[in-house]
């Protein structure tokens, strides 16, 4: 289960409706509890790929620096997963977003702009596929 305080969905939101027509990109970050996912901080990185309406690569330098922010951030600050947008749908991964994921067991958050819609889905690296996840909006910002 992932759990996405409302003001984090709502920034979500607002950064991929700034970004359109292209698409927003970046990186979760939060705490693990059991089988809980706790997001605490959106980190956005800079799209350079070279087609950023219809698919998105975060840039290097900004990877290296969540990696290393989850690195030196304890508990409260571990790399959950990563987020991106469509700002012309689908409101489901792509094809691409699937020929591109490679961090086993992190969560993957998508935003379709047109409908709205947010949800999440776990890489399952084995199975070369998108899982579900449950996805739960927090109101409380102690999350």
């Amino acid at each position: 289960m992932l759990v996405l305080p409302h003001r984090i969905a709502d920034q979500l939101k607002a950064e991929a409706h700034a970004a359109a027509p292209r698409e927003c990109c970046g990186a979760l970050l939060g705490r693990r509890e059991l089988a809980r996912r706790v997001v605490r901080e959106l980190r956005p990185a800079r799209n350079v790929a070279s087609t950023p309406e219809v698919e998105y690569v975060m840039h290097p330098d900004d990877l290296l620096r969540v990696l290393d922010e989850s690195e030196r951030g304890g508990a409260e600050r571990q790399l959950l997963g990563f987020y991106h947008s469509h700002p012309r749908g689908p409101d489901g991964m792509s094809g691409t977003d699937r020929s591109r994921a490679t961090w086993d067991g992190f969560a993957y958050v998508l935003y379709a702009v047109p409908d709205d819609r947010l949800a999440a889905w776990v890489w399952d690296q084995a199975e070369r596929r998108f899982r579900p996840e449950e996805l739960v909006l927090d109101r409380g910002e102690a999350a």
